[in-house]
């Protein structure tokens, strides 16, 4: 994804300007005909049809993302978005206080179709409470699932998410127990991971902090 994949004038306008608050660019982006595509706690999503392109727009405090950004920058993987450039701006406020707030380019993806979305959660949650090892070994993390509903269904259900991935998209599974591993204000929901149109995973907003 290119800078120029955005309306042009626009780009240039993003990356030359003094914000000073994310209403103002919220306002801007309204005033040059994008629309909101999406919104979380923490920040919206906005995009003009015709491009592939989105332009996200962080919310006070949105440290998360922020700190997801190094992350991505230091991992590469097909899993994690394409971002093409990210411009911080600080807000003063009148009581002395000051937060940094972004807006950031980056490529268009969609929201993921519900067998994809179910072996996502299915992942997450195997991670974030049945399996409390500290290193990703498949086998061991099979094995301990097994053993915990070795008298239930419900294991299988854990145990087919994990085999999907490891088939379907090689390396999600890692790079799922990495983030819930790097950060402990984890933030991953459906919402929070969408898809390529090739039907790609992608981890968008992992963490709260």
């Amino acid at each position: 994804m290119k800078l120029n994949e955005l309306t042009p004038h626009v780009a240039k306008h993003l990356v030359r300007h003094k914000w000073e608050t994310p209403r103002q660019v919220v306002f801007y982006l309204k005033k040059s005909g994008y629309v909101e595509i999406g919104k979380g706690n923490y920040a919206s999503a906005w995009s003009k049809r015709g491009t592939n392109s989105i332009v996200k727009v962080s919310g006070f405090e949105d440290r998360g993302w922020l700190h997801f950004l190094e992350f991505i920058k230091e991992n590469k993987s097909p899993y994690l978005p394409k971002v093409s450039r990210v411009i911080k701006y600080v807000t003063d406020f009148s009581d002395g206080i000051k937060d940094t707030n972004y807006i950031a380019f980056m490529e268009r993806l969609e929201h993921m179709g519900i067998t994809l979305e179910d072996n996502c959660m299915a992942v997450i949650y195997a991670f974030t409470k049945l399996y409390n090892g500290s290193e990703f070994d498949i086998l061991e993390i099979e094995k301990h699932l097994f053993a915990k509903y070795k008298a239930h269904d419900t294991s299988y259900r854990y145990l087919r998410a994990l085999e999907f991935f490891e088939k379907k998209f090689p390396g999600f599974n890692e790079l799922i127990f990495k983030i819930i591993r790097s950060n402990p204000t984890i933030d991953l929901h459906e919402r929070n991971i969408m898809c390529r149109s090739n039907g790609t995973p992608v981890i968008t907003d992992p963490w709260a902090d």
